[in-house]
């Protein structure tokens, strides 16, 4: 946080010159994408919600694509290889029940 207002930002020979530019005390060299990226390994879908995605028990299916992850909750996911992302409760009944009709599964395999 800035103690009192300052011109750096706004500066129009500094913001618009590549020389100065980097001159700004507010620039920052880009960073590697590495250091995002390292903080998703493990969520192979993204963040879960339990409320939406949780299992008490788990659920079987005979789609190849389905994947059953037990979560450190005590919880289980259930996630497609198709969509790439976690089911929700409803759709893993779906794919549980009605795997050989799924649409998901029927694209991937052409």
């Amino acid at each position: 946080m800035l103690d009192k207002p300052t011109s750096d930002v706004t500066l129009t020979s500094r913001c618009l010159s590549p020389s100065e530019y980097a001159s700004c005390k507010f620039f920052r060299e880009a960073q590697p994408i590495k250091s995002v990226i390292h903080e998703q390994v493990g969520r192979e879908y993204g963040k879960p919600i339990l409320m939406i995605h949780g299992l008490s028990r788990p659920e079987k299916s005979e789609c190849k694509f389905f994947k059953l992850i037990s979560h450190e909750s005590g919880n289980y996911l259930a996630a497609c290889d198709v969509l790439k992302r976690y089911l929700n409760i409803y759709e893993v009944r779906l794919c549980s029940q009605l795997w050989a009709d799924c649409p998901y599964r029927k694209q991937a395999e052409r």
